[in-house]
This record gives structure tokens, C-alpha cells and sequence, in this order.
């Protein structure tokens, strides 16, 4: 169950470097509350077959260089791989080390190196520094990069021009879907947005509709699309191509006999900009926003999840536990979902139904009834340390969440959605004045600045855009900054 970042981390832990940072000082490696990767048998469409053909993609890429290796990883793509790949398969195909990509030279002194980057500028550039700097040092050692989710001419013209390209190795892992959960499946493409509506670059539907054509491979062509806003049309269009050139069609259904979803609706994320933008209410929402959730996993402090049951911290650096946030807790799919609000009650009904199956142990009375309470105690086992989990976890995020800039934050964001679409918003002067006040208070606290930029993109968004400011300070229109 030991993740990519687990295995980086417990690296620093015994004193091995991460690239081109000082030697770390000792620390503890993470523990993960409950790890592993998402079960995927009760996914509606067959995504196990879809991961593991990209596990198997990776390995041959690995097995392509037999022999020991170091893998460099985006910090990026740490997440995303250690949801196809754990630790445990990558020693087995000969990696003995793993270290995330950072400015300086690498610490690597073994035959080969792998590097695994997105095709972006800037990581291109800091291997083509290593890769010198590690010639020049270790002259037989060789190279390689891998583009995900596909190679790009122009940073192989990077490469090129940086005078390494002869000196490496390039492959493309198209690691085009990630599976989150049984029902969550992500393309982890975060330039999307900004390369369609920012800079105009269609390349990105395009490998998205390439994407989408890969998938309707194994759960069949869905018969009925829908889409909303120009982006999303665009999108469609480039589907219906791809689907044309695989040859695939409704008529053939899907491979493994199940029937194929029956409507596909994409959305431009331009046509809904205030969701993301908003504070989520939800009891995984506000994980997202008290602790962070990144591929399925939050890093918390041990107080946190162990309550009074948690070790004193240790000197030389903070001590962090991995959490898993996906189905594979009951507990935790049971009330992701919930208002904040209903969690309390939920929780307690869930104690009290651990509390009942432990009880049935007393009505045992035979050998056949005694087995199978052994049979159910371990999953009742598991349930319960689970909530404990989200018990200790829903009194810190209770904490926050309670907080008078907090409430203060969800009251003023409630009032601007209240009158998204009002043209005379702007002009209200209760409601844009609680909100430039918020932002002023926000700002002079040193709040972090993502914070300040999601109200302030909010209350223009709702607003129907920015305003001149007025004179006088207080009082103007939220969003004329």
C-alpha cells in the first residue's frame, strides 16, 4: 500500500536527498490511515481493464532499460502514477530509487536514469540540465524521459537544442484517464482551461476527444451526447472523428458484454465558472479545503486523525499521515456526499451499528453462529478504526469550519450566488460593500492569496464582471481591483 510520495518521502527520511535540495534532516516516513488503490470491481464500466493496460504500458516502457534505475518524477505526476503503479511493482522491474524532479544536479549515481515529465517548458529544461551535468560527472550513464501523456515536438525540439536529445532516450506513456474512484475517472489535465480559452490551442480537445474515443473502446459508443458551451461542441465534434477513424459505433456495444452508459454530457467549464470558485459545504469538501485532497489522499497531522491516542511530534520536522479518501472506507463513502451539517447524526448511527455487531458475539452459541461473527469481525474491525478516523477528522474540520472569518467567508458567497445574474448586483450596495470589506479584511490579514483571488473572481463572475471603483474607499463594487 506504500505510495510514490510515501517512498520519496521515507527516502529523506534516511537522510537521501530529493533533487538538488540540501541533505534532509530525518524524519519519519508517513503512514497511511487506510492506502492502496481504489477498488474498481464495482465500477459500472470495466476500468480495471483500463488501468491495468496502462500499468503493463508503463512496465514495458521500464523493461525497455533491463537493469537497476532511478526514477525522477514531476512532482506533478507523483500522484497520477502511484494510482496505476505502487512501489511494490516498480522494485520488482528494477527501480531502486525514486526522487522528485527539482532545480540542481541529481544526486544519481547508478547506470540509468528515467525521467517522467510532462511535456511542459519548464521540466524540460531542468533535465536537460542534469542531463549535462550528469555526463559531464558520469560519462557511461544513460538517459531517459517519458512524456506524459504524450511526447511533444516541441520539447523534443527543447531537448534538441539544448544539445542532449542524442543523449536520451524518449518515450510517450499515454496516461490519458486516471481512475480516482470506482465512479471518478480523471484525465489530470490541468492546462486545459488556459490552453483552450487562453491561448486558443485546440491540440487540447483534441487529445481529449482521443481520450474520451479510448474509453467508449471499453464501454461502448454512448449513443446519446449533449453538450454546453463552445468548448464542449468543439470537443464533440473531434469525438465524432475519432470515433469514425478507430471505427468505432453504437451498433458494436461495448466489449465486455455491459451496456454502455446511455448519454455523455460535457460541460465548458466557462459556462459554470462560480461552482469551483465557491466554498464546498459538503463533508469532502471541506476536507478539500481544511486539509487539501490530491489523487484521493490528504496529508494530515497525526493529532489530527488519532486524536489524544496520537505520539508526541518529533524534533527535525513534521510528522504527517496519508489519509485515503476514496470507496474503498465504507465510512468514508457513506458520507462524503453529506452536508457537513447532517454528519454528526450519520457518524452516531454508524456507532451504533458497530456497537450492535460487536454484541452479537454474546448470542453465539454455536460453533457455526461463532464463525460467523469471526468472518464479520474483521470487517466491523476496520469500520470501526475508519470511524474513529472520521470522528477525529470532523472535529478539526468542525473547528475550522466555525471559524468567524470562515462563516464570515460562506455568508458573503452565499449572498453573491443569491444574486448571480442581477444586473443591478454591482450596484446593491449591502452586498457589494460586505463583500469588498471581506476582501480588505481577507487581504490585510495576510490571507493566502488563492483565497483572496477565488472571492474576488467569484464576486465579478456573479457581477457580471468588474466595475470602475468609485472614490470613497468602502463601499465599492467587489471585483474593480
Amino acid at each position: 500500500g506504500c505510495t510514490l510520495h510515501d517512498e520519496i518521502r521515507a527516502r529523506a527520511a534516511t537522510g537521501e536527498r530529493a533533487l538538488g535540495t540540501k541533505r534532509a534532516k530525518p524524519s519519519a516516513a508517513p503512514r497511511s490511515a487506510m492506502s492502496g488503490q481504489v477498488r474498481l470491481d464495482e465500477a459500472c464500466v470495466d476500468l480495471q481493464s483500463i488501468r491495468d493496460q496502462l500499468r503493463d504500458d508503463f512496465v514495458a516502457i521500464l523493461d525497455s532499460h533491463p537493469g537497476p534505475k532511478s526514477l525522477v518524477l514531476d512532482a506533478n505526476l507523483t500522484g497520477p502514477l502511484g494510482l496505476v503503479v505502487e512501489v511494490p511493482l516498480l522494485r520488482q522491474h528494477r527501480v531502486d530509487t525514486i526522487f522528485h524532479l527539482l532545480p540542481g544536479a541529481a544526486p544519481v549515481d547508478g547506470e540509468q536514469v528515467v525521467y517522467v515529465v510532462h511535456p511542459r517548458p519548464e521540466p524540460v529544461q531542468l533535465v536537460c540540465c542534469q542531463v549535462r551535468e550528469q555526463r559531464r560527472r558520469h560519462p557511461d550513464q544513460r538517459f531517459a524521459v517519458v512524456f506524459v501523456p504524450r511526447r511533444s515536438i516541441a520539447c523534443e525540439k527543447i531537448l534538441d537544442d539544448e544539445g542532449v536529445y542524442g543523449a536520451v532516450t524518449v518515450h510517450s506513456f499515454e496516461m490519458d484517464t486516471v481512475m480516482l474512484d470506482h465512479d471518478v475517472v480523471s484525465m489530470e489535465y490541468p492546462h486545459c482551461l488556459p490552453d483552450v480559452h487562453a491561448d486558443d490551442n485546440a491540440a487540447s480537445l483534441a487529445y481529449l476527444a482521443g481520450a474520451l474515443a479510448k474509453l467508449e473502446a471499453v464501454m461502448g459508443v454512448v449513443p446519446k451526447v449533449r453538450g454546453r458551451g463552445p468548448a464542449a461542441r468543439a470537443l464533440l465534434d473531434l469525438l465524432k472523428a475519432a470515433e469514425q477513424a478507430a471505427g468505432l459505433s453504437v451498433a458494436d456495444g461495448a466489449p465486455d458484454g455491459r451496456p454502455p452508459p446511455s448519454a455523455l454530457v460535457v460541460l465548458d467549464r466557462t459556462a459554470d465558472l462560480a461552482t469551483p470558485l465557491a466554498t464546498q459545504l459538503t463533508y469532502e469538501g471541506l476536507l478539500d479545503e481544511v486539509f487539501g485532497i490530491r489523487h484521493s489522499f490528504a496529508d494530515v497531522e497525526p493529532r489530527v486523525v488519532q486524536g489524544d491516542q496520537a505520539p508526541a511530534p518529533e524534533a527535525g520536522g513534521a510528522r504527517r499521515t496519508k489519509v485515503s479518501l476514496n470507496s474503498n472506507d465504507p465510512v468514508f463513502a457513506d458520507v462524503r456526499g453529506l452536508s457537513f451539517s447532517s454528519l454528526r447524526g450519520l457518524l452516531r448511527r454508524k456507532a451504533e451499528e458497530i456497537k450492535q455487531g460487536y454484541e452479537e458475539r454474546h448470542a453465539a452459541q454455536t460453533v457455526s453462529q461463532m464463525r460467523g461473527f469471526m468472518k464479520r469481525l474483521g470487517t466491523m474491525q476496520q469500520q470501526h478504526k475508519s470511524l474513529a478516523t472520521h470522528i477525529n477528522i470532523g472535529q478539526a474540520v468542525n473547528v475550522a469550519a466555525r471559524a468567524p472569518l470562515f462563516t464570515r467567508t460562506v455568508e458573503v458567497e452565499q449572498n453573491l450566488l443569491a444574486t448571480a445574474g442581477n444586473q443591478s448586483f454591482m450596484a446593491t450596495p449591502p452586498a457589494a460593500a460586505a463583500c469588498v470589506e471581506l476582501l480588505e479584511d481577507l487581504i490585510g490579514r495576510g490571507e493566502p492569496l488563492q483565497r483572496v483571488l477565488r472571492l474576488l473572481c467569484l464576486s465579478s463572475v456573479v457581477g457580471g464582471g468588474g466595475r470602475p471603483r468609485p472614490r470613497g474607499g468602502r463601499g465599492a463594487p467587489a471585483g474593480a481591483r
